[in-house]
């Protein structure tokens, strides 16, 4: 064994610098074709040197992951979809008229997620009012178009400035 990288063969002992076998033994090239039944078999795949390939790390975590995006988008999302439809509050119906008789909303764009609130209502409100409020849009427009995602951004009705934006998970966020 003159280089570095040679070794012994684990079945003749003939120096070899290449791994035919799997990845504890050692075969030179001459016996991995002679021994077709082991693990060094000459049907197994190998690459251009003749090293035998073998399922990466890297394909295995894809693979993983694949499985499990499809068991989020086909198995979780549909049963998160029907809770959310199940978590609209029926106050929340009649609330809306209720802020639009007092002047508070003033448009409503379900399809865009927006509210337009009159800014002077909006500012004499304190903030667990604000959220409640916010909430209750979001619900309704979420509802309302069918989409169900509860979001809403929420602008001053005369200068169309933004007020602030409402998530379920981050709650209230002003601008």
């Amino acid at each position: 064994m003159d280089s570095k990288n040679e070794y012994p063969c684990q079945i003749c002992g003939e120096p070899t610098e290449y791994n035919y076998g799997t990845k504890y033994e050692i075969v030179c090239r001459e016996c991995a074709k002679k021994e077709p039944t082991g693990q060094a078999s000459a049907k197994q795949k190998t690459n251009k040197n003749g090293v035998l390939m073998k399922w990466s790390f890297t394909k295995i975590i894809i693979i993983l992951t694949g499985l499990f995006l499809f068991y989020l988008i086909f198995i979780v999302a549909p049963k998160s979809k029907q809770e959310d439809r199940d978590a609209y509050e029926p106050r929340v119906e009649n609330a809306i008229p209720g802020y639009e008789r007092i002047g508070l909303i003033k448009e409503l764009s379900p399809k865009l997620h927006e509210a337009y609130l009159d800014k002077d209502s909006w500012e004499l409100l304190n903030h667990d009012l604000k959220e409640l409020v916010a909430h209750d849009i979001a619900m309704y427009v979420g509802h309302g178009n069918g989409d169900y995602f509860y979001w809403v951004k929420i602008y001053d009705y005369q200068s169309g400035k933004k007020l602030g934006e409402y998530h379920p998970s981050s709650g209230l966020e002003f601008e």
